[in-house]
């Protein structure tokens, strides 16, 4: 849209940055031509206050620039960022082995996306990874901040894995975002194997589509809550013993994956139904002790971390599994 507000952010590989502020496309392309062979191209990808196009960077890039954006210049969220990435060294480029591994996680999501009914997102190839575009149009505030960071969470816990990761900390409201149509400059390109590539458009819908904020909200719920003290626990937040209970029930688990906020334990098998199976069903224990179960099958839904922990231990939340602590004084 030639009449959005939009910052640039220019970063090279020797920690430099520059900023400009937009609203004129050819005014931007022609402000950011002498840039582009050493530095990388990003740009702000929520709806800015109008107040920012103030500012000593307006139609220009400047160098060093004192001020830029942040969440608070952001007025509401137009999108959610999703950015699936391969695991490598930090400063270097992903091969191309890497960058099909991504590619192939973003297919995964992708399906789980429009299965859990959200309309088709915009994909760009960063280079080294997949962005994925989800339109929205959620107000600038605490609650949907906490919505979309539970959001990144839980897609981190679902998809990420030892080659690809799906960044969680791609949640604040003025993230930045690659340019398509500019190269990756991140990495040296003196390396055959991991050679900085254009950042480039894969799919754009037709007609891009508002997503409803209850579908965040269904994905950002299979995030396990932090464990707090309830008569069901006794009162304590003491660390539920996972791994005894899997070895205890015989639970069938193939391989576990450590990811930024937990670990990952992947079933042979749906505990609720055992045609549903390879990587169809997890075990998620947060660092904090707080524990999920999900199945990627649709009609699986409804069942989570309690409904198993019942199936095992039909008593495990009852009141007679509750032993009242001594009151002193």
């Amino acid at each position: 849209n030639g009449s959005e507000l939009t910052e640039i952010r220019l970063i090279s590989n020797d920690g430099r940055t520059a900023s400009g502020y937009f609203s004129d496309p050819d005014t931007m392309i022609n402000a950011i031509r002498p840039y582009v062979n050493d530095f990388s191209t990003y740009f702000v990808f929520n709806k800015l206050n109008p107040d920012v196009y103030g500012r000593p960077q307006r139609d220009k890039i400047m160098l060093r620039p004192k001020n830029t954006s942040t969440d608070g210049d952001i007025l509401c969220r137009d999108a959610v960022f999703l950015d699936i990435d391969s695991v490598r060294a930090s400063g270097v480029n992903a091969t191309e082995e890497q960058l099909n591994a991504a590619k192939k996680k973003a297919n995964e999501v992708y399906r789980f996306l429009k299965d859990q009914g959200f309309y088709t997102p915009i994909v760009v190839c960063s280079g080294s990874g997949v962005h994925l575009y989800l339109k929205c149009a959620l107000l600038a505030n605490e609650e949907n901040d906490k919505l979309i960071k539970r959001f990144t969470l839980a897609m981190d816990m679902l998809f990420s894995d030892e080659t690809v990761k799906v960044d969680s900390v791609t949640h604040n409201r003025c993230r930045l975002s690659r340019v398509p149509g500019y190269y990756n400059r991140k990495g040296s390109n003196a390396d055959a194997e991991r050679p900085q590539r254009l950042c480039s458009f894969v799919k754009i819908p037709d007609e891009w589509r508002v997503n409803d904020k209850d579908y965040f909200k269904k994905v950002a719920d299979m995030y396990p809550e932090e464990v707090r003290p309830t008569r069901e626990n006794n009162y304590s937040v003491e660390k539920f013993d996972l791994d005894s209970f899997i070895e205890k029930h015989n639970i069938p688990v193939t391989h576990k994956v450590t990811v930024a906020d937990g670990t990952r334990y992947h079933l042979e098998h749906c505990l609720f139904n055992s045609e549903h199976r390879g990587r169809d069903a997890i075990l998620f224990r947060h660092n904090n002790g707080a524990i999920a179960y999900f199945c990627y099958h649709n009609s699986c839904s409804n069942n989570d971390w309690r409904k198993v922990r019942l199936m095992y231990e039909p008593d495990a939340y009852s009141r007679s599994a509750y032993v009242p602590q001594p009151r002193f004084g």
